[in-house]
């Protein structure tokens, strides 16, 4: 008798234990989905967007961050929000369908520099031309110019 006692309280707690999951998963990541049109959790963006910060220019696109171990300097890693404002809307929806490419190549032209040139604020300009003369040789694209959303350096 006392064993089943026990086992009826393990029981009963265990029911107890994934009624509350299911409340907890349920309400958590299933909730209203009429709060956004991709879910509740998180939320997708377009390519060439970024939730909050979206520029009102049309010809602007907005690239997600970018994290890179830097070549040599006193910092190891870069990460940066870039824009880059186009000369028109037809050069930014080439843009924003070539982006992974892009981003490719913006990842593996960034983890060449050095983080000793690019912690002044020449080096960032330098950055910036250089790379808008990458993506015009490599792609075609006149790209007016190159803002940073976000630009941090870390050991």
């Amino acid at each position: 008798m006392e064993f089943l006692k026990k086992v009826l309280k393990i029981s009963a707690i265990v029911v107890l234990a994934v009624v509350i999951i299911y409340l907890i998963v349920g309400l958590f990541f299933l909730g209203d989905k009429k709060s956004s049109k991709y879910g509740s959790f998180g939320s997708m963006v377009s390519p060439g967007t970024r939730g909050s910060i979206q520029s009102t220019d049309e010809t602007e696109v907005n690239m997600d961050k970018v994290l890179i171990n830097l070549r040599s300097g006193q910092y190891k890693y870069m990460k940066a929000d870039m824009t880059f404002k186009m000369p028109n809307e037809s050069q930014k929806e080439d843009l924003v369908k070539n982006m992974p490419r892009i981003r490719d190549s913006i990842l593996r032209f960034s983890a060449s520099q050095d983080s000793n040139i690019l912690k002044t604020p020449e080096g960032k300009d330098e950055f910036k031309k250089n790379l808008q003369n990458l993506l015009n040789e490599t792609y075609g694209f006149d790209i007016e110019a190159v803002y940073f959303r976000n630009f941090v350096l870390a050991e």
